[in-house]
């Protein structure tokens, strides 16, 4: 007869992890930066008009957090069947994201050219090289996605790539200052900037390709350790 599992054992444990502090971070200064220049003005009527694309570039970028939180909440939860049973949306809704990225800064870059500006040249490289790092990063997570902690690692880094317009209003808004992070990567020049954000990419890169060998090598550890046992079995 099975013995009677008790209620308590059958809930989940909520354990919080770092992504998914990581992750409520991100989208505290996603949904707070557009609240105060997107949201805020749209429920007071106060919002200028706007083309449809970009609210539908909203509505992919304000989903792919949600997303996430809730994602990471799911693994936190331990509720892992569920957690896999929305990665075909989540690719799907990645892809969107990423698509809309390439559509918005296209459009950007032509307004830019209509009306130039001292920073034009540099805010299209910016939103350029975010949208591109968020594709490749994000590719690479779904070609992990066997491998949790490759994959967790690798879309959390492509999240980061969607942070500074948020952090950009934030600042803009509350303390009056224009664009702080373009500002910074300008302090050096964009050649700087380009030397730094490829080293970035390489130390990432190195660094998933190193943890992908230790779990290999884990997971061959593991498999070793099981085949004596294996035979005992068969044998008996």
């Amino acid at each position: 007869m099975a013995a009677a599992i008790p209620a308590h054992a059958t809930r989940a444990a909520f354990r919080p992890s770092f992504f998914l502090y990581m992750t409520l971070v991100m989208t505290l200064f996603i949904f707070s930066g557009f609240g105060l220049t997107y949201w805020i003005p749209m429920a007071s009527g106060s919002l200028a008009p706007l083309p449809p694309v970009v609210h539908l570039h909203g509505a992919f970028f304000f989903s792919w957090m949600t997303l996430l939180v809730v994602q990471s909440m799911l693994v936190s939860t331990r509720n892992v069947r569920l957690h896999m049973s929305l990665g075909t949306f989540g690719i799907a809704l990645g892809t969107g994201v990423f698509l809309m990225g390439l559509l918005i800064t296209i459009i950007s870059q032509g307004t830019s050219n209509a009306n130039p500006s001292p920073i034009a040249n540099s805010l299209a490289y910016l939103s350029i090289t975010a949208v591109v790092s968020f594709g490749v990063l994000f590719f690479l997570a779904i070609r992990n996605k066997g491998t949790p902690d490759v994959h967790k690692r690798l879309t959390l880094f492509s999240a980061i790539n969607l942070l500074p317009p948020g952090i950009n209003r934030l600042y803009g808004v509350t303390f009056g200052v224009p664009l702080p992070l373009l500002a910074t990567y300008r302090l050096r020049g964009v050649r700087e900037l380009r030397v730094r954000h490829g080293r970035a990419i390489r130390l990432s890169l190195s660094y998933v390709q190193r943890r992908s060998g230790e779990m290999s090598e884990k997971d061959c550890r593991r498999r070793n350790r099981q085949r004596p046992f294996s035979r005992t079995n068969s044998s008996s």
